[in-house]
Formats: structure tokens, sequence, C-alpha cells
């Protein structure tokens, strides 16, 4: 009968070791002691903590000697690996530093009914007011920031509000309003505000709408335009050369331009009315004044034209000058001076009357010619 390999090994004798077995020497009594012990759980101390918890995975309560409380969940398969906390009277915790890291994923149970690809990785619900006091600095770091509020949204501070963006600040309201004592803004390049109407209203008649710049003022209008003072309107004009860059007025001629360009005639006239004041024009060099047709000076009483120098009239058709009665109807260059009463001309050395054709002098009445010497030629 043959022998079986197996039997021959177990009758093999056991080989002895050629080294001492090793001893590990302790450090005393670890105080080691199993409470409560089943396949899974476990209550247990020993010299450094006490512990209530899972043996498989170790999560559960750790109370350390030195005072500390260590509170362990298990993995995230195992039920997600979250600590549940109801306290239905509240809760009270007194702390010392603290530190908070939460980490979101995407197959947690606050990603239910989440659509999009942001991941929460913290959600807190409060049924009545928060309060929170901080006597120090608070602050928050994040990619984006979004408060939301039902109703109102208060940020009230003891001195200043700052709002700072390195890139820009939107708003969007129906209704903006604002309420301040003084205010100033100081941009670096431009302002630009486009509405369909904005109104300044103020019932102070101390108050006052100024713009006071180094450079130019810029008005340009699709409409009308409309000025109404109350008092007096002055405006001076100190026509000085012109800023560094390019000029707003490239016609640097004059200091004051008035320009009417009209669709339609009847549209680009100049009315200035004075009713119960005066009207001063006056031109340290040169006046002038010019009409494309009709060119008419009206007034209620005396009316004065005073020269330092010669005073010329001329007209390519006729000059007719009319005292108490109707112009005379006039031909191509003719002189026609009309009065109701008398007309004396009187020089202090000559006077001449000269025609290149005829002369007349014709009278209704007595014709009196008077002189020293008396020509008839």
């Amino acid at each position: 009968m043959a022998t079986l390999k197996t039997k021959e090994f177990f009758n093999k004798e056991l080989v002895s070791p050629s080294t001492p077995d090793e001893t590990n020497d302790t450090k005393g009594d670890t105080q080691h002691k199993v409470l409560v012990n089943d396949c899974k759980f476990t209550i247990r101390t020993d010299r450094r903590t006490s512990f209530i918890g899972n043996k498989l995975w170790g999560h559960g309560f750790h109370v350390m000697h030195n005072g500390n409380v260590h509170i362990q969940a298990g993995p995230k398969r195992w039920g997600n690996g979250k600590i549940v906390t109801i306290s239905r009277g509240g809760q009270i915790t007194k702390t010392g530093p603290c530190e908070v890291e939460r980490s979101g994923f995407r197959k947690s149970f606050l990603q239910e009914g989440v659509t999009d690809d942001q991941i929460i990785a913290y959600e807190e619900t409060n049924s009545g007011n928060v309060i929170s006091n901080t006597d120090g600095t608070v602050t928050i770091n994040a990619t984006n920031i979004r408060i939301e509020a039902a109703d109102t949204l208060e940020l009230i501070a003891g001195d200043q509000i700052i709002l700072q963006s390195k890139g820009r600040i939107n708003q969007n309201t129906g209704a903006y309003v604002s309420t301040f004592d003084t205010k100033k803004e100081v941009g670096s390049t431009k302002a630009e505000i486009k509405v369909p109407q904005r109104i300044m209203t103020s019932n102070d008649p101390r108050s006052s709408d100024d713009i006071v710049i180094a450079g130019h003022v810029n008005r340009r209008f699709g409409g009308d335009y409309r000025v109404e003072a109350g008092g007096i309107s002055a405006t001076h004009i100190m026509g000085n050369k012109v800023l560094p860059g390019v000029p707003l007025v490239l016609n640097r001629s004059v200091g004051l331009h008035i320009g009417l360009t009209a669709p339609s005639a009847g549209y680009g006239g100049i009315n200035i009315e004075s009713k119960t004041g005066t009207v001063d024009l006056k031109a340290g060099v040169d006046m002038k004044m010019a009409a494309g047709a009709l060119y008419n000076l009206t007034t209620g009483g005396l009316t004065n034209i005073v020269s330092g120098g010669d005073i010329s009239m001329s007209s390519p058709k006729g000059i007719g000058i009319a005292a108490g009665i109707a112009v005379p109807s006039l031909g191509a260059g003719d002189v026609k001076i009309r009065a109701i009463k008398d007309v004396n001309i009187q020089a202090t050395i000559n006077a001449k009357l000269y025609g290149v054709g005829t002369a007349e002098v014709v009278s209704d009445g007595i014709t009196t010619i008077k002189g020293s010497i008396i020509k008839l030629n």
C-alpha cells in the first residue's frame, strides 16, 4: 500500500528556531479595559482616553484625559458619514478659538434638487431672527458673495461704508433714494449718466448748482433749450488762450459765438427783449451789424447817433428821411428829406447844393434868399 505524501509531510519533525524568542518591554500598565464589547461596538478605556464607538472603522466618541473630546463619523459609504444633532430645547456653545472646514461633494444629501454644477458645502435654516456679535473684524472671503433679502437689506455703519471693486459696481433697482448732508464723487476718467429725465430741485434759496473745472464744458441737445432765472444772469467770457490739447471750439477768431442754423425760415431768429431796463452793447474796437434783408431800428423816444469820427450812409437804391410824416417814395439813387414842418440845413462855413442836371428851388409860399453877396450865373 502506497504511503500518502501528506502523511509523510506531517510526520516530519518541526524545525527548531536558531535564535531565542524576542521579548518586548512595556512602559507600564496601559490600563486598557473593555467594559462593553460585541462584534461591532465597544466601550473601553485606557490611560489616555475613553472610547464609545465602532470597532471596525473607529468612529465614535473619544473622551481624552487631557480634556479633549473627539467626535468622528464613519466612512461616507456607510450612511454618508454624517453627524446628526437634534436639540429640542436649544443649544449653548461656548468655545475658544474655532476652525471649521467643510467639503461638499456631488452625491451628498444637500445636492438634492440642485441642477447646476454648484457644490453645496453648508446650508443653514433659521426660523426667527439671527444675531451675531463680534468684538473685532469679520472677514468673508469667497469667489462670489450673494446676499438676498425678501424685503429689506440694511447696511448700518457708525462711521463709514466702503464699496471697493477692481472691476465695476452695478446697481439695478426700481427706485433709488439717497439722503446725505454732503456728497463728493471723485473720478479719474469720466462719469456717464444716461436717463430719460434728470430733475434737481431745492426749496432753499441758498442752494446752487456749481460747475467749477479747469477744462471745458460741452452741452449738446437734440431738442429745445430753455433757461429761466428769477434773479440776474451774468455771463463773463475771458477769451483766454487755448488750453493744452485739442480745443473744444476750433474757431478762435472771436470770444463769443452765437450761431443759428434753422432748417426753415422763421426759426433762425434772435429775440432780445428788455421790458423795463436798458440794453447796452459796447465794443472796445469795432461793432458790425449785417442783415440779409430788412434792417429796422425803432425807438419810442429820442434817438441819438453819435460818432467820434465820420458817419457814412450809403445805399445802392434810395435814402429817405421823414419827420412827422410818411417816408417818401424813392427811386434808384434818390435821397429825399421830408418833414411835416421845418427842414433846416445849417453849416458854420460853406453850404453847397449841387446838381449835375437840373436844380430847382420850389415853394408854395414866399421864397427868400439872403446873403451879403448873391451871385446868379
